[in-house]
């Protein structure tokens, strides 16, 4: 518990020290979004767990080919922005 207050803390704390993301709009802008590393934790945890419950839905034998297709799609492209996410900044859910 002692180290769940400490890490929240210390996210808390490095909310003044945002990331800058710049993205590509299709009409060719390039926006920019201002994140803390501890938000980008938060997602990569999302998408983490996401991913996993994806995984866990198209296994299931209810679901037709199709079905099945597109969780496993979404699935990998939530592991794909994870690993894009976690790999510059030194992180893994694992």
């Amino acid at each position: 518990m002692n180290e769940t207050i400490k890490m929240t803390n210390e996210i808390m704390e490095a909310e003044e020290q945002n990331v800058r993301i710049e993205y590509y709009t299709l009409d060719g802008k390039r926006p920019e979004i201002f994140m803390c590393p501890g938000d980008l934790i938060i997602i990569c945890n999302v998408l983490h767990d996401y991913a996993a419950l994806l995984s866990e839905i198209s296994e299931d034998e209810l679901n037709d080919n199709l079905a099945k297709f597109q969780y496993s799609y979404h699935m990998n492209r939530c592991k794909k922005i994870q690993m894009q996410i976690e790999e510059p900044m030194g992180y893994s859910t694992e």
